[in-house]
């Protein structure tokens, strides 16, 4: 479920062969928000993978970190 994926410990794979731990997602949502930004998870369904879309403030032409998101931003997606 999309609706946990960023606590901590949380994971889908009790069972499978390698599980993981858990954390990195919550990790990386806890960088990204420390940097402004805003991790968004969205799937299609079980089995149909998932899009993760990080968002960070872009740099203004005075070379300061918009300070909001929302503002310009750079899209990445993995």
């Amino acid at each position: 479920s999309l609706k946990h994926v960023f606590e901590p410990f949380y994971t889908d794979k009790r069972g499978a062969g390698d599980p993981g731990t858990g954390l990195g997602l919550s990790i990386t949502h806890a960088i990204v928000e420390g940097h402004n930004g805003r991790i968004t998870a969205e799937s299609e369904g079980s089995g149909r993978g998932s899009r993760f879309t990080v968002q960070l403030p872009a740099d203004d032409e005075s070379g300061d970190a918009a300070r909001r998101v929302g503002g310009p931003a750079r899209e990445v997606t993995a």
